[in-house]
């Protein structure tokens, strides 16, 4: 895997659960320590197949043009160890297989294009099979042109798309060429267009230099079909990445 996919996934972990003060998978910024040489993960027949805790997500990049269909198996809960599937168990999306990716431990397909809506299906090792149909993936883009973002005060920042409904959140993320001064800003409130960036946030960021705004956008899906251990669900549009300056 791609060393920006990697931050990817761990920005989306950490929008997701830290930034929400519920849970976070800590087994990731395991992998950070160990420089990504891979997560730790037990073979899944190794435990109850009803204390497995899957977490679905469908994930398009605008930037690559691209979609991505996800899984990720943990036992017990969100903060469980990994699991590789064993034995006849498997994960598909619209029937198709996903693999294994080690370096986070994780089930991916990649699609050319955007796919909003399809049906994740998992088979575990006593051949019962889930099935959970994802949709409302929705886009959203930055400005064009950006405001002009200060360092001495706050700036808001509108996005074209949709107001923000009930289970969505966007996010907007600042990060320089550097990639160490990386600072996030969301909301999740219903009927928001716009995102505001705090001042004492973006202070940390350079002036004068290239600074990469980039804009998602989550809706968290309902899941039908679950194990004891529960799941989650959710959607994942990125828009095109522009590249700014920092006013003094």
């Amino acid at each position: 895997m791609r060393s920006q996919e990697i931050k990817l996934y761990l920005s989306t972990l950490q929008i997701k659960y830290f930034m929400r003060k519920t849970i976070l998978c800590t087994l990731v910024y395991a992998c950070i320590i160990a420089g990504f040489s891979g997560c730790e993960s037990e073979l899944s027949d190794t435990v109850d197949q009803d204390q497995i805790y899957i977490l679905y997500e469908l994930f398009y990049n605008k930037n690559e043009d691209k979609t991505y269909a996800r899984a990720t198996f943990q036992f017990a809960n969100a903060l469980g160890t990994k699991l590789q599937l064993a034995g006849a168990s498997e994960i598909r999306f619209n029937n198709d297989l996903l693999t294994f990716q080690p370096t986070l431990a994780y089930y991916e397909k990649e699609y050319a294009g955007q796919i909003g809506t399809g049906t994740f299906a998992w088979r575990d090792t006593n051949n019962k099979t889930l099935t959970n149909t994802i949709s409302g993936m929705k886009s959203a883009s930055l400005p064009s042109p950006m405001p002009s973002i200060s360092k001495t005060s706050s700036t808001s920042i509108p996005w074209v798309g949709d107001a923000l409904a009930n289970g969505e959140r966007m996010v907007v993320s600042l990060n320089s060429s550097l990639a160490t001064d990386l600072q996030i800003f969301q909301t999740n409130n219903v009927g928001a267009t716009s995102v505001i960036l705090s001042a004492n946030q973006v202070q940390v960021l350079p002036t004068n230099q290239d600074v990469t705004a980039i804009i998602r956008r989550y809706n968290d899906v309902t899941v039908t079909q679950k194990t004891q251990a529960g799941a989650g669900m959710f959607t994942h549009y990125q828009g095109a990445d522009i590249v700014i300056r920092i006013d003094p």
